[in-house]
């Protein structure tokens, strides 16, 4: 298992897996895959930016992303994807 920060260069990978989630698992998020897919990739950039007062997690268990912990919103969203 592997825990780190998501960084601005992971929007792209993060953004493809949160919609796919949004769709295959709504009752899981607070948002919805309609609001989420109408944000741009900056934005989802910007969101990865951390600092001493938010950041963004991932555990990765490979060849499995298990969950993202994002510190501001105080969730957890439960993952089931085989990454390379």
């Amino acid at each position: 298992m592997y825990i780190r920060t998501l960084a601005p260069s992971d929007a792209e990978s993060y953004r493809e897996l949160r919609l796919q989630s949004l769709q295959q698992h709504p009752e899981a998020f607070l948002s919805s895959y309609e609001s989420e897919a109408k944000l741009s990739i900056e934005t989802t950039r910007i969101r990865l930016d951390s600092s001493d007062e938010h950041f963004t997690l991932v555990k990765l268990h490979r060849p499995w992303l298990c969950a993202v912990a994002d510190e501001s919103k105080g969730f957890v969203e439960p993952f089931g994807r085989q990454i390379t």
